[in-house]
C-alpha cells in the first residue's frame, strides 16, 4: 500500500499479471509501475509475475523489473508451472498423453485451430 510515496508493510507478496495489466498494450512498463515494484522489492515484498506465457516469454520483463534469484518466483503457462527465477520448478501440472490426445481429437472434430506447446 502506498502512503505518501512510502510502502507500508501490510503485504508480503504481490502477484502481477503481465499483458495489459503490468504491461501496457505496447508491452512497455510505465515508470510509475517500475518504481512501485522496485519499492516493493526493496521493502522485502515478494513480487510474483504470472501469465499464460512461457518462462522465456516472461524473463525480459522480470529482468527489467529486477525480479531475479532463487527467492523470487514466477507463475507461467496460466498457472500450470511455478518456478523460481533460477528455473527450479516448484509446481508443475501438465496434461497427460491421453488428455492431449482427447483434447486434440475434440478440437479437430470442432474444426478449432490450436497450438500445442511442449
Amino acid at each position: 500500500m502506498l502512503i505518501k510515496g512510502e510502502l507500508k508493510m501490510d503485504y508480503r507478496l504481490i502477484a502481477l499479471d503481465l499483458d495489459e495489466t503490468t504491461l501496457c498494450t505496447d508491452k512497455s512498463i510505465t515508470q510509475h509501475n517500475k518504481a512501485a515494484i522496485r519499492n516493493a522489492l526493496n521493502s522485502g515484498i515478494k513480487v510474483v509475475l504470472y501469465s499464460g506465457r512461457t518462462l522465456e516469454g516472461m524473463m525480459g520483463v522480470a529482468d527489467e523489473l529486477g525480479i531475479l534469484g532463487p527467492k523470487q518466483y514466477i507463475i507461467t503457462n496460466g498457472g500450470d508451472i511455478i518456478e523460481n527465477m533460477d528455473k527450479k520448478i516448484i509446481f508443475k501440472r501438465i496434461l497427460s498423453s491421453k488428455e492431449c490426445f482427447e483434447t486434440t481429437n475434440f478440437l479437430n472434430k470442432k474444426m478449432i485451430n490450436f497450438v500445442l506447446i511442449e
